[in-house]
Parts: C-alpha cells; structure tokens; sequence
C-alpha cells in the first residue's frame, strides 16, 4: 500500500522537512514500495559513497536499488530501518541539505553498523524531494546489499564543490 507523499504545508523548519521526508522514504524502502519511494526522488539522483560516485538518471535503476535494498532487508529480517535527522539547513529557498544517522534494526539486534549520512532535498514546485545522497560506507557497487561501514563512519566522503548541483 503506497502511502500519499507526506504533507509538509506549513512546515517551515528545515529539520522537520527533512525528518519527515526521510520517514517517508524509509518506510518504502522497508516495504519495497517502488512507487511511494520514486514519489519522493527525483532524477537524476547522485550517490556518493567513501569509494565510488554513482549518477542513477533512469526510474528502473532508482527502482532496481530500491528492490535490492529492500530485498535484503527482508532477507535478514530487518524490522527498523531509522534515520534519525541531526541538522538541515536550507542552503537556497529550495534546497535543504541534512545529514542524519541510520540504524539498521532485527528487533534489538544491529544488522549493520550505525553510519552518518547527508542528503539533499530540493522542492520542485509541487513538494520536496531528494536529490542526492552522500553515505560513510565503502560499498562501490549498485545496489546495496548491506551497507560496508567505511573508514570513518562518521565522517561523509568528500567530493569537489563540482560534485554537487545547485537548485
């Protein structure tokens, strides 16, 4: 069951925005919901991790990830996946950057270890969307299975100011 994109009228605080969003996508990824999940991404969406940069411009390599991802999350009978929202900030009137810690859960169980991660919204004139994503893990191929903890999993990679879009 997909659910409705998340209203965020009135909202103004770029943390709620981006908390609210990040449940949003979590739950379709947990669920497998192809369709909630490309509701709230847009294309092309930029992945870096601590190894490789990945530039996903097609729905079918958004929604192969996604499968895969949530797949895996099955499989190991992952019951949480939480991403909990430490700081945003909008960086223009349409553009909100946070980072966020993610915890993969089997009840009380870790799946993987937790790891800091950043991600970018944009608003495209009808709601926000994430645009790109930045993850201290090393995995240098799509799709994920399991994050890799990276070399500092609290720490993002670096990339060059070229590396981002602006919106």
């Amino acid at each position: 069951m997909t659910l409705r994109h998340p209203s965020l009228e009135g909202m103004v605080d770029p943390l709620d925005i981006y908390q609210t969003m990040l449940d949003f996508v979590s739950d379709a990824v947990l669920r497998g919901d192809v369709e909630q999940y490309l509701s709230a991404v847009t294309l092309p969406y930029t992945i870096h991790t601590e190894t490789k940069r990945f530039d996903l411009s097609t729905s079918d390599a958004l929604s192969a990830t996604l499968l895969c991802v949530s797949g895996g999350f099955r499989r190991q009978g992952v019951t949480d996946y939480l991403r909990l929202g430490r700081e945003a900030r909008y960086v223009t009137r349409h553009r909100i950057e946070g980072t966020h810690y993610t915890h993969i859960m089997r009840g009380s169980e870790r799946i993987a270890p937790p790891y800091v991660a950043s991600q970018t919204l944009v608003f495209d004139g009808s709601g926000w969307r994430f645009c790109e994503a930045r993850y201290a893990i090393l995995n240098d191929a799509l799709p994920f299975t399991f994050p890799e903890a990276g070399t500092n999993p609290d720490r993002l990679p670096f990339h060059s100011a070229g590396a981002s879009r602006t919106g």
